[in-house]
């Protein structure tokens, strides 16, 4: 059979068009049928109730009179050292992989940490966008560079995610890491995030709270927390949210994750997982009118006594403008709890590389942010008028 040019080039056009749609027929199938296994472990779980994943302990609801008050504080600015006026300090130094003994940390601001734990490296959080938003045009402003761009990272066998919150989970960043990493291991129903936004189902795993999976020896357990997910108007509850505890060997360590203080779980936490050689622990964010959603300082220091950890690292400040207080309150406050509860609080710089055993020899007497607090608040905390 005789076939010309025009012919063959449509022929060539339809079956290009056959295969590419089949393709994609097959990759759709893929995503629906993850979904739909998805979608029965999350009907499976004891957290999920009426559509919506649900607290141990309930969040406070916001009043009337919370909204009002929230309105005012918006009005007048809240602190006035909300951001720092001139540049926090930061690592200025070569930053490289860390060796594979032992436990080492790098704070990367907010809730990002770099971790290599007995060779197996570890990052929490990563969020290196401008802004904690859906837009760059638009939200809350990084206050400082990111201490180390994603392209000097070594790559991390483990991606771990506490939940959907936009200072939590960056888009961006997760495209970006996503050839760097082995395996994103993140709570129920946050899979389907990274799914939409091209990351392979296989890199992907979800638990539940108190489940486990282990990575090169390493075990990360989803603890539970006190908090909500969402990235809209009208998705608060769809996924899950937690803190992450990650053992090898004789070491282990604490990630709170977002949370409002609730004794009952974090004595649970110690009592099960515990004790920590190091907890991570969200120390910023906080505010009367939404007292649940996230920690003051010295309910920390409870926290931290409750999951039997030696030493505290705080994280969630200084890196975002979330709340009405200074952006120093958190430290502030922390260092001057800590101090009476005897317990131990390490301020590493942004970017710093520490190795856990070198903190008994740590120097704790002037952190680098106390020189950014104005005297008459260094001395006296009821000063401050956003407390």
């Amino acid at each position: 059979m005789k076939i010309d040019m025009r012919n063959a080039l449509i022929l060539s056009f339809a079956l290009t068009a056959i295969a590419l749609n089949s393709c994609t027929m097959t990759h759709q199938s893929k995503i629906v049928s993850s979904e739909e296994k998805r979608q029965v472990r999350i009907s499976q779980s004891p957290n999920f109730k009426d559509g919506k994943f649900i607290n141990e302990e309930p969040l406070d609801k916001m009043t009337a009179g919370s909204i009002w008050r929230m309105v005012k504080d918006m009005v007048n600015g809240g602190h006035p050292l909300r951001e720092p006026k001139t540049p926090l300090p930061m690592w200025d130094k070569e930053w490289t992989d860390f060796p594979d003994e032992g436990l080492w940390f790098s704070w990367l601001g907010h809730s990002s940490v770099f971790i290599k734990l007995e060779g197996t490296k570890i990052l929490i959080d990563p969020v290196f966008g401008k802004r904690a938003s859906f837009t760059d045009l638009a939200g809350p402003k990084r206050m400082h560079p990111v201490p180390v761009k994603v392209e000097e990272l070594p790559g991390a066998d483990v991606i771990v995610i506490s939940h959907d919150h936009y200072d939590h989970l960056d888009k961006g960043t997760v495209r970006k890491l996503s050839q760097k990493t082995g395996l994103f291991l993140v709570p129920l129903g946050v899979g389907k995030r990274l799914e939409k936004w091209g990351i392979p189902t296989e890199k992907i795993k979800e638990l539940d709270w108190w489940e486990t999976e282990t990575v090169k020896g390493t075990e990360f357990t989803l603890t539970p927390g006190r908090h909500t997910s969402g990235r809209g108007l009208t998705d608060a509850g769809e996924t899950l949210w937690g803190g992450w505890a990650i053992k090898k060997g004789e070491r282990n360590l604490y990630y709170s994750g977002d949370t409002g203080y609730y004794e009952n779980g974090f004595r649970e936490i110690g009592e099960r997982l515990g004790p920590f050689d190091l907890s991570l622990m969200q120390v910023g964010a906080y505010d009367k009118n939404w007292p649940s959603w996230h920690m003051f300082p010295e309910e920390a220091v409870k926290a931290q006594k409750l999951v039997k950890s030696t030493e505290m690292v705080p994280l969630h400040w200084a890196t975002f403008n979330l709340a009405f207080h200074s952006w120093y309150d958190p430290a502030l406050r922390l260092k001057k709890a800590m101090d009476s509860a005897s317990l131990n609080v390490v301020f590493p710089m942004l970017g710093e590389p520490v190795e856990m055993d070198s903190l008994r020899i740590r120097d704790r007497s002037k952190p680098w942010w106390q020189t950014f607090v104005p005297e008459e608040e260094a001395t006296d905390l009821e000063s401050q008028a956003h407390l």
